[in-house]
């Protein structure tokens, strides 16, 4: 995955009007594999200053059961609320809310999945819209 690049693209565009600035990114994204197993933390490290900008579930190797959720967190902190993973086979979750206090993450920072499972499947793909920040 060419993520080291992104910085080179990734910046800042300073407006011409005094006092203000235009933030423009190259987006980019991220896929999470998370698999079917008790409820944990799995942890991905950041390999740039980013900022999440959307996230949505994608329901993979069967049925969910009652109870299942995937959310995605900046270490502790919240970035989506509980995606539903009680869905069928090859459905879309999205997440109803992205926490700005903790949508931003430090280079080497930790991207958490937090698996919640209460019976039947719990494997998804988590889906990040990013930005470098």
């Amino acid at each position: 995955m060419p993520l080291p690049l992104l910085p080179q693209l990734c910046g800042i565009i300073t407006e011409p009007v005094a006092g203000t600035t235009l933030e423009g990114f190259v987006p980019f994204i991220i896929v999470l594999d998370v698999p079917d197993d008790a409820t944990a933390d799995l942890d991905w490290s950041v390999p740039m200053t980013m900022r999440v900008i959307d996230v949505h579930t994608v329901k993979v190797t069967g049925a969910g059961g009652a109870a299942n959720t995937a959310q995605l967190k900046n270490t502790a902190a919240p970035i989506t609320d509980a995606m539903d993973l009680n869905v069928a086979d090859d459905v879309v979750t999205r997440a109803g809310t992205i926490d700005d206090a903790a949508w931003k993450l430090p280079r080497g920072g930790i991207l958490r999945v937090t698996r919640t499972k209460a019976g039947g499947n719990a494997a998804c793909k988590v889906v990040c819209l990013c930005v470098g920040a």
